[in-house]
């Protein structure tokens, strides 16, 4: 059958007309273009919110924001910002407060979450993140700099955040803000007990993760105590390590053991471990010399711009960490003078010297002049290096010195321990390397660990025990190495000058009491400079010593210049 020619074309029109039709038809329907709401909803503070004003309690105030995190109809996160708040806004004493947002296509039952301030919030947040995620939407390292005050922390720090579902046509209305963040009130004391907080230009301390910065806010040029500071939350097993300067020293401390929860204020007297560099200290004492009044627990290192020589209360714990006291100090003081019992741990290199005129020793082993049969006791111990150096008229490296012509009397020791560090110790003319020093006393000695490379006695004095004319208690070696191989070299150990014993007896009149060596000692070496001496370890030449006692599990090699005891072979 032969096709009309006007077939064709007549059904293509009829076709056609149906498409347009059909597209008309759907350009008419509703479009998912979007659409901007605008909504208010009442908003409150959890009671338990603890970031503070001065009236204790956190308050909403004037030009306060809210950045509220919320799902679009599409499934993106986006983010809005309230509108300031105005006096109007603010009920029921700043408890509460009326926000008005405006939101673009918020999804009806989609997440939505407040985060005030809103100056904790994330300046963008990722579409793909999940609106209650607090690593997308909130910014911790806000955190990261303060300025120490409750104004600006309840102002710009103190985060809390409610977590709700928006039903499409409202915010949730009765949300209440819960506090993210623990609060510190650190009050900053001085290992004494002295409240420094007022003198600090800087603060700072982290938890292993985040670390906190306290500036002064300009033109303050120093905290006000106490400081204030918005942090995140810390377990009892984490350490927080604290840093802070007034401008002379630094200071330090760690603490672990100490839980800081959310929704908390925690008061805290932060006890700080000073940190001195020498090269900064100008105190002077009455003549006009420099010198450092030590404090418990302080860490010392660096160098004096000038000789000058450092005091170390009774009772204090003082850690040397690179100290170099090698110009010398003439004058009536020790390099370091210990005013009582004293703690000195050793780390890194360290190097004490005293005068050739001076009578005092290089470390001063302070005597209790005032209470008999309670003595003074000097302990060093620790890992570092230590160079004790007299080179006095009549001083010890470590112990007593001579005679001092200002008070008419000789400079006496108490006890001496011996726990840890690597010791090279050189005495003064006729003074032991450790122990009295030419005619005074020194009250025991003890030996119980590290290794003493060389201990020199001067001028017919021993290394260990007595100077000329002077008297010392018992010596008791229970631990430790005394000379022989270390790391660099091989070392005289205790070095008896002339007629005086290696351990024990000045070649001069001395007196000594007994000495102990136990089955704990690594290695020692006594050693004497003369053929004439009769005994290396103990009595010498015009000398008196108590028994001497040698553990009869050690092996004890004698020679007739050095005496080598050593553990016995298993």
């Amino acid at each position: 059958m032969k096709q009309n020619p006007n077939t064709l074309p007549i059904a293509a029109l009829v076709l056609a007309g149906a498409l347009t039709l059909s597209c008309g038809k759907q350009l008419n329907e509703p479009q998912d273009s979007g659409k901007t709401v605008t909504l208010t909803a009442t908003i409150g503070l959890d009671a338990t919110t603890k970031a503070l004003d001065a009236t204790g309690k956190k308050t909403f105030a004037v030009d306060d924001q809210i950045a509220v995190i919320y799902k679009q109809e599409g499934g993106a996160t986006a983010k809005a910002l309230s509108n300031p708040l105005i006096d109007t806004d603010i009920r029921e004493e700043g408890q509460k407060a009326a926000i008005t947002v405006t939101l673009d296509s918020p999804a009806a039952d989609g997440a939505i979450r407040y985060i005030y301030p809103a100056s904790m919030a994330m300046a963008t947040v990722d579409a793909e993140a999940a609106v209650d995620s607090d690593a997308a939407t909130i910014d911790f390292s806000k955190l990261s700099a303060q300025d120490g005050t409750l104004a600006s922390l309840a102002a710009s720090y103190d985060l809390s955040v409610f977590d709700g579902t928006f039903n499409g046509t409202e915010l949730p209305g009765s949300a209440l803000l819960s506090n993210q963040l623990a609060i510190g009130e650190f009050t900053v004391k001085n290992w004494s007990g002295t409240v420094i907080t007022t003198d600090l230009t800087s603060f700072a301390f982290t938890d292993g993760t985040y670390t906190y910065t306290i500036t002064p806010a300009s033109p303050a040029t120093n905290l006000t105590g106490p400081v204030y500071v918005a942090m995140l939350p810390v377990a009892d097993s984490q350490e927080l390590t604290f840093t802070a300067t007034d401008g002379t020293y630094n200071y330090t401390r760690s603490i672990t053991g100490k839980a800081l929860a959310k929704n908390n204020m925690y008061p805290v007297n932060l006890k700080m471990i000073r940190i001195v560099n020498l090269g900064n200290v100008t105190t002077t004492d009455g003549n006009g010399v420099l010198f450092l009044a030590a404090q418990n627990e302080d860490i010392i290192s660096g160098a004096f711009s000038d000789p000058a020589y450092i005091t170390i209360p009774g009772g204090a714990t003082v850690t040397l960490d690179g100290v170099d006291l090698s110009s010398p100090f003439e004058s009536d003081h020790a390099a370091i003078h210990c005013m009582g019992s004293a703690n000195i741990i050793l780390k890194r290199e360290n190097q004490v010297t005293t005068g050739s005129s001076s009578p005092y020793p290089a470390i001063l082993a302070a005597h209790n002049e005032a209470v008999s049969g309670e003595e003074y006791t000097l302990t060093i111990s620790g890992t570092g290096r230590l160079i004790a150096d007299a080179q006095a008229n009549r001083g010890a490296g470590i112990g007593g010195g001579g005679y001092d012509s200002n008070t008419g009397t000789y400079i006496n020791c108490g006890n001496i321990v011996i726990a840890g560090g690597v010791i090279y110790v050189i005495g003064g003319m006729e003074a032991a390397g450790i122990g009295s020093g030419c005619g005074s006393s020194c009250a025991g000695i003890q030996i119980t660990g590290g290794v003493i490379l060389s201990a020199e006695g001067g001028q017919h004095s021993a290394g260990i025990g007595c100077g000329v004319s002077g008297i010392c208690g018992d010596i008791i070696i229970s631990g430790g190495q005394i000379g022989g191989d270390y790391e660099d070299g091989f070392y005289d150990g205790a070095w008896g000058d002339e007629d005086a014993a290696g351990i024990g007896c000045a070649g001069l009149a001395s007196t000594c009491g007994k000495i102990t060596i136990g089955a704990g000692v690594t290695y020692i070496l006594a050693q004497v400079d003369s053929n004439f001496v009769p005994n290396i370890i103990g009595q010498s030449n015009n000398g008196v010593c108590g028994a001497v006692t040698i553990d009869e599990s050690l092996t004890v090699v004698n020679s007739q210049n050095s005496m080598v005891i050593y553990p016995s072979a298993p």
